[in-house]
């Protein structure tokens, strides 16, 4: 953005490496043949699949987000699911093929990112790759995808020229609707990249190529382009909730992120300015000990134990009564000292007493209380 630096207009080298199209397919095909070769195996309904597909089913039958369910997240997370459930039916699978069809096109958005900043199709190629084989965790790969898609517009406004204002301004309103439907999906991730895209706007007042009053105009008439953009993403869903009676429980999902962030941060400046507490106040906070425990010359810090109040630490058996060889024995060893039958296929024979690693750890039963009995025991 300096003229010092770099010359106005400046565009991208051409990519080298393969030809044009090219890493695109391999991605398509290796999508279809790596997701498609467990599309229909390894799911489990109770994660997060299975509750997208209930809520939208529910969404489905009429009821009312906010209202009758709560969706955990915004509405626009649904929508599809809906859409799609209106000519599948409700069907795992095909949600399932909807979020495996989200992470090639975040594949293919990492492939152009990387391809655009390197000038390497290779590079590209390789790195959608990767996203394709770890797509992230599965029923979630609308955040990958809104993370993708915002980056895919700062990095492609970089090399716009904002001389030419009709181009320039109608990329950030397309770039405003990829922020709407983010908002849709997750309203903390459009918060973040919004942050990102007012800074830019505001960072391109220092490019030196146009007057001061035309790089006003221009961040000024930006801001309204990515609002406008990002209206234009939320229009039809807002009527919709808004015709169905759910405007107010709609806006509380973006005021209630707003209350959040200014409490928390109202919180770490308050621990940021609260003083260190003097050793004399926190001494004296230390609960009083027993007569007991102060006789001994002992401290609640430095002895743990249920006499001085401490109900987390309780007495246990030391380690060389539970060895012990005659020790009696636990519950848990009772296994050992009942002979096994050998049908059992699951359950082993005991070892030989000649070789046995066991023996010394298997104690005598006691002897027969009826006379003319023998002790009973068991031979490892």
């Amino acid at each position: 953005m300096n003229s010092n630096l770099a010359p106005e207009n400046t565009q991208p080298a051409a990519a080298r490496g393969l030809p044009l199209f090219v890493p695109e397919l391999i991605l398509l095909v290796a999508a279809l043949a790596y997701y498609g070769s467990y599309w229909h195996y390894w799911f489990n309904p109770h994660d997060e699949g299975g509750t997208a597909c209930l809520v939208a089913q529910r969404l489905l039958h009429g009821e009312r987000p906010w209202v009758d369910l709560e969706p955990g997240y915004n509405i626009g997370w649904f929508y599809p699911i809906v859409g799609l459930f209106h000519f599948t039916g409700v069907n795992y699978l095909a949600a399932r093929a909807w979020f495996f069809a989200l992470s090639t096109v975040t594949a293919l958005l990492g492939c152009g990112i990387v391809t655009r900043v390197s000038g390497s199709r290779c590079l590209g190629l390789a790195t959608g790759l990767l996203l394709v084989i770890f797509p992230g965790s599965q029923f979630k790969n609308y955040i990958p995808l809104a993370e993708a898609a915002n980056t895919a517009c700062l990095i492609h406004l970089l090399y716009a020229d904002p001389a030419v204002r009709r181009k320039w301004l109608g990329f950030i309103t397309l770039s405003g609707v990829v922020l709407g439907l983010t908002f849709l999906v997750r309203v903390e991730l459009g918060y973040f990249f919004t942050a990102i895209w007012v800074l830019l706007l505001v960072v391109a007042l220092a490019d030196r190529r146009a007057p001061i009053a035309s790089r006003l105009t221009g961040s000024i008439f930006g801001l309204v382009a990515l609002a406008f953009g990002v209206a234009l993403a939320q229009a039809p869903v807002y009527a919709d909730l808004r015709a169905r009676g759910l405007e107010t429980s709609y806006w509380a999902e973006y005021t209630g992120w707003l209350e959040f962030l200014r409490a928390s941060l109202d919180e770490r400046l308050h621990q940021a300015k609260e003083p260190a507490a003097p050793a004399a106040t926190v001494a004296a906070s230390q609960p009083e000990l027993p007569p007991a425990a102060q006789s001994a010359g002992t401290t609640a810090t430095t002895v743990r134990n249920a006499e001085n109040g401490d109900r987390s630490v309780l007495p246990r058996k030391p380690l060389s009564a539970i060895l012990k060889r005659g020790a009696p024995r636990r519950p848990g060893r009772a296994c050992l000292s009942k002979p096994r039958s050998h049908s059992s296929p699951w359950q082993p024979p005991l070892p030989n007493s000649s070789s046995s690693r066991f023996q010394h750890r298997i104690a005598p039963q006691p002897a027969a209380r009826q006379s003319g009995e023998g002790t009973s025991g068991v031979t490892a």
